[in-house]
Order: structure tokens, then sequence, then C-alpha cells
């Protein structure tokens, strides 16, 4: 893990400025070869734009809590059922909101319809930064309302072929289906995490979301 350090961005704790060529952004590739080489880079023994760089070893039952805004990265050690849990309350919901509605467009949309069902005094705030900023949803906007339109519920088509003593002899089942998606981007929260199994806790990722990739 390294805390948000002002000027310090994604792509430079991915140590993009360090890779060689023939080298990728996979994992296995950052943590084996571009992690150490940004450590000794940029770390406290090299240039010093990294002063701090936590690393450990997460055992079963541990619990490890990464602050908002924080860079970090997990590599398994071994076979892994790993839960992490983003954390939303009153002193990081505006944080929050700002970056979901912005990067998450579904998450948003399905966000603003609970906490008008669960937490009106959050869902207040939330339209009342919209207006503010004079952002609009994404389901309003006639480029993305397609994509929130309730499915229609499936149905089943019977078909068949009538034999002589009036009986289906031939049944199928053919039902309606319809997918939609919408790309998106990593919201921001605190987090925690637990693992069932042995984690190394390294130094990429998303500055502030929950995730046990690079991405």
């Amino acid at each position: 893990m390294m805390p948000p350090i002002k000027g310090i961005t994604k792509s430079f704790v991915r140590g993009e400025h360090l890779r060689k060529k023939g080298e990728d952004d996979e994992a296995i590739q950052y943590f084996d070869k571009i992690l150490p080489r940004l450590k000794a880079a940029e770390g406290p023994k090299g240039s010093n734009r990294l002063p701090v760089i936590i690393e450990g070893v997460q055992y079963p039952g541990e619990t490890i809590f990464v602050p908002s805004n924080w860079w970090h990265g997990v590599q398994n050690l071994d076979t892994t059922i790993a839960i992490t849990q983003n954390f939303v309350n009153a002193g990081n919901f505006e944080r929050v909101w700002l970056r979901t509605r912005k990067g998450r467009k579904k998450l948003s949309v399905r966000f603003l319809e609970k906490l008008k069902e669960h937490e009106p005094k959050f869902y207040k705030i939330a339209i009342d930064m919209n207006e503010r900023d004079g952002f609009v949803m994404w389901d309003q906007r006639d480029k993305y309302k397609h994509k929130f339109q309730k499915k229609e519920p499936k149905k089943k088509v019977k078909t068949g072929v009538v034999g002589a003593n009036g009986q289906d002899t031939k049944m199928k089942e053919a039902a309606d289906s319809s997918s939609d998606t919408l790309s998106s981007s990593s919201s921001s929260s605190s987090s925690s995490s637990s693992s069932g199994g042995n984690s190394k806790s390294g130094g990429s990722g998303s500055g502030s979301s929950t995730s046990n990739s690079l991405d």
C-alpha cells in the first residue's frame, strides 16, 4: 500500500515509466519485475517520491483496512478466497457520490434508487449535489436511456404438434431474453478486506476502490 501523495498518479505507482520493452501490465510482471524496480528507483533509497511503501502478508482470518485513496494491490500466494467491501458513511458520502456518479453509470443509478428507498437523508444530499453541479443522471440522458429501460418479463411460448388423440406430441419452450451492459470505472470509498488464504499486500491497484486486481 502507498498513501496518496500529490502528483503521484496511477500510472506512476504502476511503474509504467520503468517498464522495459517486451513487458506488459499483467500482475505477474508487476510483482515479479516492475514493483521491485519501482521500490528501488522511487522509494526511500531512491528518489524518495514514494517515501512510504507498506507490505505484509495477510493470513486466514485477518482483516486489512485500506484507507480511502490509498494505492494498493494484492498478490495471492496460494488458493485464496477473499472478501472485500466498499464502505460509505456520513463522513465520506459526498466524495463517494461524486466519483460514483461520474465513473459508474449503472451503479450510480441503482445507488440513488436505494438511497431514496432506505436513506432519504443521503438521497436528498445526492440530489442537491447533482442540482448544484448541473449533473444529469445517466438514466435521464437520451444517449443512455435505453440502457435503463425495464426488461420485459420472460415469456414462455409453447409450440407443438397435435396428435390424433388431441395431445401435444412435441413441446418446446422459448424464452425471450435481453441484456444490457454499461462500461464503468472504479468508485471511491474506504474499504476493508479479509482473506481465507495468504495474501501479500503490494503497491499498485486502484487508488480508492476495493479490488484484488491491478486495474
